[in-house]
């Protein structure tokens, strides 16, 4: 059954989860801070399968130089609201954006799916990013 994570600080919950990370950390958000761009990179560095999916728009021109300039794998999709962190064997779906306000000051709502408790969800929503990813654009 998924654990539902709500309140003041919530995101800090995926922060966590990342840091212990030992296979993957794939992230579907429309906007994504800079600190956290860096906090990726560290992951990708560790070996571990990195994948960032976020919104083409104006707003993230900065965040997509920085993730050329730390050779991340960084995705671009029109239009992007999803949210969908996909960590080793658990899934995030919910409200939060990884960014500042998102971990630090915003009351968010989300979801943890683990595979082993929940396999059909889990796989579902793997899928779903899986599609996302094929239809975005990659960063040149």
């Amino acid at each position: 059954m998924p654990k539902l994570v709500i309140g003041f600080r919530a995101g800090r919950e995926v922060v966590e989860l990342m840091n212990k990370a030992s296979k993957r950390v794939w992230v579907c958000t429309p906007y994504i801070g800079q600190r956290y761009i860096e906090f990726l990179a560290l992951n990708k560095r560790r070996g571990l399968d990195v994948r960032v999916l976020i919104r083409k728009c104006i707003e993230n021109r900065v965040v997509i130089e920085k993730a050329r300039t730390l050779g991340l794998e960084l995705r671009l999709l029109e239009n992007l609201h999803a949210k969908i962190y996909i960590i080793d064997n658990q899934c995030i779906v919910g409200s939060l954006n990884l960014t500042e306000s998102g971990i630090e000051y915003n009351i968010e709502l989300m979801l943890v799916i683990d595979k082993e408790s929940d396999s059909e969800l889990f796989d579902s929503l793997e899928k779903a990013f899986q599609l996302l990813w094929t239809i975005s654009q990659p960063i040149s």
